[in-house]
């Protein structure tokens, strides 16, 4: 976000007509909402909606600059362009990036593994695809997010760095006239734009995005999520460059008239209101939201660069000085809000959280501002890089320095992150699992494997140490999270895998086959009372929280098939849930459902799978407690449903959560030791009709 967020590309003059600091208060609007929204502030939920306005902004100011150099100056210089770009990028950029691979090698080493393809995609600016495809998701709840993830929005304006001045330069080649350019370029920015829009719009639709798919792909993508570019493109090929440069043909621009600046007033508002209570999980976001965004954004942008009320509002000193600061300050404050989150990596209250992480984050930026970006965007590159390699570090030469650093950084870069010791795994009860000798992909369960007919067939006697091949979804669960600090407790038993209950002591014969199987099975009565519970099967359905128990939870029921895995989203579980339940593999069993720990529950997947599942003997379904912002949402939904369908037993463990935190780990999630005996002793309960 270099133009959006640094000093504009043609230097403005703080009086006179060509000059537009109130530029300035937008890029601090905007780098204080995403700083807002990623600090956990409750009151800017759309916060993240601010990288849309640095994207106008960066079209509106590169744009405008290439009007005035090149379609009316008539002289095209790729090379000038794309180093001056990189001086104003690339030593900031230099700077996080070795700040943040200290970190992570000292503070985070489980996550190096991640960080190293991460590195690679942030250094050729290809980041947003990076993440597109390897799969990775914007919305995930838990665990220490990748600490280079918000890179991505830089990428796509490198990205349109790249290629839009080729365009620009293609239509002063091709074009005759003045006029004649600009209507090209205009009708190519507002072609890109529609189309872009069109491409977020139909492809979230096409895959249900966001309620039941995750819309990461439409949000990380350059053809997807560069509307707001062209938008601000096309404002400046519009005033074909007036008000942003002093060259011939470029006219200064006329103060705002009332009407003006009531339209651009009206802009802002709606604008802030976006910022503040817009959801990310809002469908009509990725339909036409972020579109009509980038249009408020465009109104506000005409407006405050004319002289006026809206234009003195938003030049005021602070705000000049962070908008200033604001390329600095996105740099540096995901990497500390992903180290310093609260509960977790901050063992104090939250608002001594909160200003200990925007204190840190503004320290780095003005740091990085003024011994990094200003000294080379003054001096250039050369000066300044004979200046801190002929400085000295007391006796030290600050060459030798660097140079040891970065042998160090390389070194724990390479480093395997195995190498650095992980928390046993550890059930409700406190029995360790380990790896099993010579067979590092296998485990002992000390439960007997009895299984589900409906699933397959194996029986053993009970208390024989069985080995079980971990499903590749699941961690290995002599290993922490990656990502995360927190051990976050995982149960040995695979993915689609089912146990015994201890309590059994004899093997079960297996059902004959049945010649002609009803079609419409019998309902089966839910248990009436716990100890009816051994003579049932259950079957989980979730995420890691009821994975956490599922120890506990097998030593209640006759047997217990799990279906439930580590950063399950509900769009995907729900309609495996609902396939399993057509084809009658549930009939007669108890159903744990747990979901939207992870992000938003679709209303009506819950409802068709509930429907499908009507031939359970009982659905167990729990209130799911992240503290995240979906989670109102997600308990409303939840609640509804429940009381839709006869066979569904709701279990709030949000409100026991909630009232008893002891029971979840530091991130205010995952199961501690006590919070599994509760959690599979409320599954109990809930069971027993």
């Amino acid at each position: 976000m270099e133009q959006s967020m640094l000093a504009p590309a043609v230097q403005p003059r703080r009086s006179g007509p060509r000059g537009y600091p109130a530029l300035d208060g937008i890029r601090a609007l905007a780098v204080i909402a995403v700083l807002l929204y990623h600090f956990g502030v409750g009151g800017v939920r759309g916060g993240f909606l601010g990288v849309d306005v640095f994207f106008v902004l960066s079209g509106y100011l590169i744009t405008g600059q290439l009007v005035t150099r090149w379609v009316v100056g008539g002289r095209v210089d790729f090379g000038s362009f794309w180093l001056a770009r990189a001086r104003r990028l690339l030593p900031a950029l230099g700077a996080m990036l070795v700040g943040t691979a200290a970190a992570v090698i000292v503070l985070d080493r489980a996550q190096l593994t991640l960080f190293r393809g991460d590195l690679s995609a942030a250094a050729t600016y290809t980041s947003n695809w990076w993440y597109v495809f390897h799969s990775r998701s914007y919305f995930v709840a838990s665990g220490r997010p990748p600490v280079l993830q918000h890179l991505w929005s830089l990428a796509v304006e490198e990205q349109f760095y790249l290629v839009w001045p080729l365009v620009v330069g293609g239509a002063v080649a091709l074009c005759v006239g003045v006029r004649t350019r600009l209507r090209v370029l205009l009708s190519a920015a507002l072609a890109i734009g529609i189309g872009s829009s069109l491409t977020m719009g139909v492809g979230s639709a096409l895959s249900h995005a966001p309620q039941a798919g995750d819309p990461s792909r439409w949000y990380f993508g350059t053809d997807s999520h560069v509307m707001g570019l062209m938008a601000g493109a096309a404002l400046a090929l519009l005033r074909r460059g007036d008000g942003l440069g002093s060259r011939e043909g470029c006219t200064r621009l006329r103060p705002a008239t009332p009407a003006q600046t009531a339209l651009g007033g009206a802009a802002l508002f709606l604008l802030l209101l976006a910022l503040s209570r817009t959801s990310e999980f809002s469908p009509w976001l990725y339909r036409w939201g972020f579109a009509s965004v980038s249009l408020l954004t465009v109104v506000v942008i005409s407006v405050a660069t004319r002289a006026g009320p809206l234009a003195t509002g938003l030049d005021r000193p602070i705000l000049q000085a962070l908008g200033r600061r604001s390329y600095a300050i996105y740099l540096w404050h995901w990497p500390v809000a992903c180290f310093t989150r609260p509960g977790i990596d901050l063992p104090i209250p939250p608002a001594e959280a909160f200003a200990l992480r925007v204190g840190l984050t503004l320290l780095l930026a003005e740091a990085t501002y003024r011994w990094i970006e200003q000294p080379v965007r003054r001096l250039g590159w050369r000066p300044v890089w004979r200046a801190a390699f002929g400085a000295r570090i007391g006796s030290v030469r600050m060459s030798t320095a660097i140079t040891l650093g970065i042998a160090a950084l390389v070194t724990g870069m390479v480093l395997p992150a195995s190498a650095t010791p992980n928390e046993a795994p550890y059930d409700s009860d406190g029995t360790v699992y380990a790896a099993e000798p010579g067979h590092p992909g296998s485990v002992h369960v000390l439960t007997p494997d009895r299984t589900d007919p409906a699933h397959g067939s194996s029986t053993q006697p009970p208390g024989t140490p069985i080995q079980t091949t971990k499903d590749p979804a699941t961690k290995d669960p002599a290993t922490k999270d990656p990502a995360s600090k927190d051990p976050v407790p995982k149960d040995p038993v695979p993915r689609h895998h089912t146990v015994g209950s201890p309590r059994t002591t004899q093997p079960q014969p297996q059902p004959q086959p049945q010649p002609q199987p009803d079609p419409e099975p019998e309902r089966r009565p839910p248990p009436a009372s716990r100890a009816a519970l051994r003579d049932y099967d259950l079957v989980v359905y979730g995420d890691s929280v009821p994975l956490g128990a599922i120890a506990r939870l097998a030593a209640t029921f006759h047997t217990l098939t799990n279906h439930a895995q580590i950063g399950e989203q509900s769009w995907t579980l729900l309609p495996e849930l609902t396939d399993d339940a057509r084809a009658g593999l549930l009939d007669g069993r108890v159903v744990l459902l747990h979901t939207g720990d992870n992000g938003v529950i679709n209303a009506g997947q819950l409802d068709e799978t509930l429907r499908a599942l009507s031939h359970a003997a009982l659905v167990v379904l729990a209130v799911p407690y992240v503290p995240r912002p979906w989670q109102d949402g997600n308990r409303a939904t939840v609640q509804s449903a429940a009381g839709k369908y006869r066979n569904v037993a709701l279990m709030d463990w949000a409100d026991t959560a909630r009232s008893h935190p002891d029971l979840v780990w530091s991130d205010g999630i995952h199961l501690t030791n006590a919070g599994k005996v509760v959690y599979a002793s409320m599954v109990a309960r809930a069971a027993v009709r």
